[in-house]
């Protein structure tokens, strides 16, 4: 269960209520509403997840990616990376990297 606290208790003691954030998440209550959520970050890896599941453009655009595949106007895995690789060889040769060697390539995880 999270904790719940009143706009004027969170501005009374921030401090104290930002150790307990570490905790456990406090929901900030104004005029009975909730209205904003203090929650601890352990990590760069935790705040980035945060920030990305909390980002309403980014919700947008996977929301969308999915309606996609949904309408069967997806691509296969293995078509994703040939097209991906391809475009690094082509910025590679707008950037002047004509030396034969190819960007490293990211992992294959599955799309």
């Amino acid at each position: 269960m999270m904790k719940k606290a009143s706009v004027a208790s969170v501005k009374a003691r921030f401090s104290a209520f930002l150790s307990e954030s570490q905790v456990e998440p406090i929901v900030v209550m104004g005029n009975g509403k909730p209205i904003a959520l203090l929650v601890g970050i352990h990590d760069q890896d935790e705040l980035d997840r945060l920030l990305f599941a909390s980002s309403r453009r980014l919700q947008d655009i996977l929301e969308a990616g999915r309606t996609e595949i949904r309408k069967g106007k997806g691509i296969p895995n293995e078509e994703f990376w040939k097209q991906v690789e391809a475009e690094q060889l082509t910025d590679g040769q707008l950037n002047g990297k004509r030396d034969g060697k190819r960007k490293k390539t990211p992992s294959r995880k599955k799309v």
